[in-house]
């Protein structure tokens, strides 16, 4: 399984991720799990998550973004689990999600988001 640390994982990226951190979370039937998104693109997302979730567990993930000057915006987007693993810190879980499905607005609103983060990097 190849995950982000390994070297050649980045080549395999269409997109290049943009880091940042965003608060999220997971909406399953039957609870909520908390996470950080650490880095995305207009199809994928890093994030760093409080519970364990499985490879190809497909689920609904709400984004707080923040807007200018001190209002937020919240998007949904339909991911999918391509790998996870054990974080350095107790407790957490990493991994990457491929999105599969998002509104024309949501989608607009990550391209943007993304550009912006580049323009300033």
């Amino acid at each position: 399984m190849q995950t982000e640390n390994d070297p050649f994982f980045e080549e395999r990226r269409r997109l290049q991720r943009c880091d940042i951190s965003l608060p999220a979370q997971i909406l399953l039937r039957y609870k909520t799990i908390k996470g950080t998104v650490i880095n995305i693109s207009e199809i994928g997302i890093g994030i760093l998550l409080h519970e364990k979730v499985d490879v190809s567990d497909e689920f609904d993930l709400d984004i707080t973004f923040p807007l200018e000057p001190d209002g937020q915006k919240k998007i949904q987007v339909k991911v999918i689990v391509v790998w996870i693993e054990n974080e350095s810190r107790e407790g957490l879980f990493r991994a990457g999600l491929s999105i599969i499905d998002s509104s024309e607005e949501n989608t607009s609103i990550l391209r943007e988001l993304v550009k912006k983060i580049q323009q300033k990097g």
